[in-house]
């Protein structure tokens, strides 16, 4: 009989030993992955949150051919952990309620390609300036 709690706190003991399974890491989001520079056009940083990750490959297609658009390889988080360079909010607040899923705080699609559309055509300013 003193067997089978002996067997029984061996068993335990040998199962809390036990490690799970590794949990296989998801693939980088796209917008992470490094982009190739075409030579001879200006290179432009993006650096934001889940947010700039949403836009960050609309950027990139519609300034193709104008800018080397990167961006830092991971989620930058809230602008609280840096300081605001733009004014974003001032641009998407009027039409706040056709780009955001209600009660919901992450943009959609559309949201996204809204935002591209502004960044894209604020880069592309500050490009035409540099060349003046």
């Amino acid at each position: 009989m003193r067997q089978i709690p002996t067997i029984l706190a061996l068993l335990v003991a040998l199962g809390a030993g036990a490690t799970e399974p590794k949990k296989e890491k998801s693939a980088p989001h796209p917008s992470l992955a490094p982009v190739e520079d075409v030579a001879g056009l200006p290179r432009v940083l993006l650096i934001g949150d889940s947010i700039s990750m949403g836009y960050t490959l609309p950027v990139r297609n519609l300034l193709a051919g104008k800018a080397n658009v990167h961006r830092i390889p991971t989620n930058g988080g809230p602008t609280s952990k840096g300081i605001a360079i733009n004014n974003l909010n001032a641009c998407v607040t009027p039409v706040l309620g056709t780009l955001q899923k209600p009660k919901d705080v992450h943009f959609t699609e559309e949201g996204s390609a809204f935002l591209a559309k502004k960044v894209a055509a604020e880069i592309e300013t500050a490009l035409l300036k540099r060349k003046e």
